[in-house]
């Protein structure tokens, strides 16, 4: 803005404006062995959310707006409509078995309004969290005297379904299509390494190194032993003389 106000010559000179330190992008993202004890300790009505949540890498506040008649159940897919996105862009989104089983066990005759009609769940989570070891609530003063919840959070399920569909092989461009995600800048800070990553990763190339490495040695262990063995028989034909 300030360029095009010096090119036009509404200002004499550009000023100087130092760049805000950009913060490292959240951490917290939820294995899979942890989602399971969570699952248990959430109450029903935020199991099938959460499932949701959990699979797709879908945004807490487009998850809230989507409705029962954009379900195709024949397809298996929530069709977003694009008002209801933070892009404004339209997209499907994948059931995966265990949602798509919780929605079909809802009566049809319920089946009306808001898909997850879950409201205000903050400390219902928190607790949850606790119980399955993946939060700490300090009692005190704040929140109204509940207390100081650090721990995950809800939208660490969007990071946690990027890595997911990352390890499992999903490209990119299908994974972004999923989450919803608009740019490959910002789904790359969602797409979280950790050591036990590396580690697998370079293990799967070492393994294939140690292959390579073993069939030379038994190669080159045959050769010299083969040699080992020429010598051997002229050394005796030598002595027979």
């Amino acid at each position: 803005m300030l360029t095009l106000a010096r090119e036009e010559e509404l200002l004499q000179t550009v000023p100087y404006l130092p760049k805000l330190h950009e913060p490292e992008a959240r951490q917290g993202f939820c294995d899979v062995d942890k989602f399971g004890d969570l699952y248990h300790h959430l109450p029903e009505r935020l199991r099938t959310i959460s499932l949701f949540l959990y699979t797709t890498g879908c945004r807490i506040g487009e998850a809230k707006k989507l409705r029962w008649d954009q379900v195709d159940w024949a397809a298996r897919v929530i069709r977003v409509e694009g008002l209801q996105t933070k892009n404004k862009t339209a997209r499907t989104i994948p059931l995966t078995g265990p949602v798509y089983d919780r929605l079909q066990a809802i009566p049809e005759a319920s089946r009306a309004g808001l898909l997850f009609p879950v409201g205000c769940f903050r400390k219902a989570w928190q607790s949850a969290c606790v119980k399955a070891g993946l939060g700490t609530l300090t009692k005190g003063s704040t929140n109204g005297g509940y207390g100081t919840y650090e721990g995950l959070q809800i939208h660490d399920f969007r990071r946690s379904a990027v890595r997911n569909l990352r390890l499992k092989g999903i490209g990119e461009t299908v994974a972004m299509s999923v989450s919803g995600h608009k740019t490959t800048e910002v789904f790359r800070r969602y797409n979280i390494v950790v050591d036990a990553d590396k580690t697998a990763a370079v293990n799967l190339v070492g393994a294939d190194l140690d292959q390579v490495l073993q069939q030379t040695d038994k190669q080159r262990n045959g050769k010299v032993g083969s040699r080992m063995g020429q010598v051997n028989r002229a050394s005796g034909a030598r002595k027979s003389k």
